[in-house]
């Protein structure tokens, strides 16, 4: 599972001209724990009347994946979080 850390809520918003006269795009940033010894700040775009997303872990969901023009796995533009699984604190004996 990819982790995936929204430390804080605030929504930037960023107009871009697009086909039909300018669009508000909302994004908000995420950081994205890959292997690395920090993690990977980035900006997801959220819908137009998407409710930002609450501070804490999530992982990258399933709808994330698309396929790429080659046919290799990719993250598309629709990024979906789901809240990460609580981390079990009993141990097998």
């Amino acid at each position: 599972m990819i982790r995936v850390e929204v430390a804080h809520e605030p929504v930037t918003v960023r107009r871009v001209n697009g086909k039909n006269g300018p669009v508000d795009l909302r994004e908000q940033s995420i950081y994205i724990h890959n292997g690395h010894h920090y993690p990977t700040r980035m900006r997801i775009t959220l819908d137009r009347d998407q409710t930002p997303y609450a501070p804490g872990q999530y992982v990258l969901g399933p709808r994330s994946i698309v396929q790429g023009q080659y046919g290799e796995p990719a993250i598309g533009r629709t990024i979906e979080l789901l809240p990460a699984p609580a981390a079990s604190s009993t141990k097998a004996a």
